[in-house]
């Protein structure tokens, strides 16, 4: 039960209550005089989620990796677990029994992703298809949105056009989609089952020397990479604090792409982080934590794609001195969205999206204009609709183009009233500039788009 503006709402209800007609949302007054003998108490979330971690914790006996997806579900990737267990039925079977022991009501499946396994327990059956909506982990307005259009189960939802779902609604519903079906992984974030990872030093007297605090961050790196390689894992996040005797602690975060283990790059990530520190009268302390840390892969060179592998890491050496240097808020990542229209196939995000969704993805300009520009073009043959620019006018400017690629035909989203089809033009005019143009074939208008730099 929830307070909310003097309203006493239930939350959620066991099985015996649902049974006889109590539903979250209700009123407790509703639930009452449908109950008689209701028992209730107030909702804790906070509580609720230290028990649900408890007892997480106590379900490591049966996988070592175990994580919790708040407000009621574990999960266990229990892969391997079945020669331990003898089985993989007998391992549910076990678990079940150990939970109904504890008196709690619960639903277990078993299933190869975390999304089908979470309708499965949730739900019942054996047939992702044939559930409700509410499986796909869904807000409730868009589960009543798809119930109006009479859209009830997943099986209907995926007979669906994959580009009107996510023009219509957002990427969330394809991405909890694909998530249960396998086709984007959905990685366990596990709980701890150790003390966290640090190491400190102090001093009498304040240190203000930079030759000393390198020295420093050297010896507290040393002091935190043997418990790390013991664990067979790299810090994906550091935390660098600063004490000193006049004034509160500065702290910095330090973000890196990828799992490392290597003290040379970590010290150049903790230098970038410390050039922008104040501390006029020097620091007598300073504390070096792993907030996250991740099991390492051994990353083999490809014999023909070195190049490629070399250049990503470079990359993602220059995101985490940016990010040291200035914070991760200050960093924008384009991540790609299903959908054919240029200005809707991305969006910028805080993280950085993998590179897997990039390659083989269709050319596009590095930039693209903020709003589409109309131009002047010349079409060879001028009375044909599907001729090629051969140059076109911008202000004062004139661009003769010497080669051209296209057309991209792309058409328009109707239930948006851009219903109109484009044809998009890669050009290059006679000095080497490029730009991407389109022509609306309906009224045979041309547009700048953006520009290759």
């Amino acid at each position: 039960m929830q307070t909310v503006a003097n309203r006493q709402l239930v939350v959620c209800a066991c099985e015996l209550a649902r049974s006889n007609g109590v539903v979250a949302g209700m009123s407790l007054a509703e639930a009452r005089a449908l109950c008689a003998d209701l028992r209730y108490a107030e909702h804790r979330p906070d509580e609720d989620r230290k028990s649900l971690e408890a007892l997480a914790r106590w379900m490591i006996r049966f996988s070592p990796v175990v994580s919790i997806e708040p407000p009621d579900a574990i999960l266990l990737d229990v892969t391997g677990s079945e020669r331990l267990f003898r089985g993989l039925d007998r391992l549910v079977r076990l678990i079940s029994a150990a939970v109904a022991k504890m008196n709690l009501d619960h639903g277990i499946a078993l299933a190869p992703t975390v999304g089908a396994a979470w309708a499965l327990a949730s739900f019942g059956g054996d047939n992702l298809q044939q559930l409700p909506l509410a499986g796909l982990r869904l807000d409730d307005e868009k589960v009543r949105i798809f119930q109006s259009l009479g859209i009830e189960t997943i099986g209907q939802l995926m007979n669906l056009p994959r580009a009107t779902l996510t023009a219509r609604f957002g990427p969330e519903v394809l991405m909890r989609l694909d998530q249960a079906l396998g086709r984007i992984a959905e990685p366990l974030n596990p709980i701890l089952q150790s003390e966290r990872i640090f190491a400190q030093m102090g001093f009498e007297s304040p240190i203000d020397s930079l030759e000393m605090i390198w020295e420093i961050f050297k010896r507290l790196i040393v002091g935190i990479l043997p418990e790390l390689r013991r664990r067979g894992c790299g810090a994906r996040k550091l935390i660098i604090e600063f004490f000193s005797t006049d004034a509160s602690p500065i702290q910095k975060s330090i973000s890196l792409s990828r799992p490392s283990c290597d003290a040379a790059g970590l010290f150049k990530l903790l230098k970038c982080a410390a050039e922008k520190i104040g501390g006029e009268s020097g620091f007598v302390g300073f504390r070096l934590s792993v907030a996250v840390f991740e099991r390492l892969g051994h990353e083999q060179l490809h014999l023909l794609r070195q190049e490629a592998q070399i250049a990503g890491r470079e990359m993602d050496q220059l995101i985490e001195r940016l990010g040291a240097r200035l914070g991760d808020e200050a960093l924008l990542f384009p991540q790609l969205i299903e959908s054919h229209l240029p200005e809707k196939s991305f969006r910028l995000g805080r993280q950085l999206a993998g590179r897997t969704g990039f390659e083989g993805s269709k050319i596009r300009p590095l930039q693209l204009l903020p709003q589409p520009i109309e131009i002047r073009c010349i079409a060879s043959p001028s009375g044909e609709l599907e001729g090629l620019p051969i140059s076109f006018g911008l202000d004062r400017a004139i661009f003769q183009i010497s080669y051209c690629s296209g057309p991209e035909r792309i058409g328009g989203t109707w239930w948006e009233g851009r219903n109109k089809t484009r044809d998009y033009f890669d050009v290059e005019d006679s000095s080497g500039q490029r730009f991407w143009v389109f022509r609306v074939s309906e009224t045979r208008r041309w547009v700048l788009r953006g520009f290759f730099c």
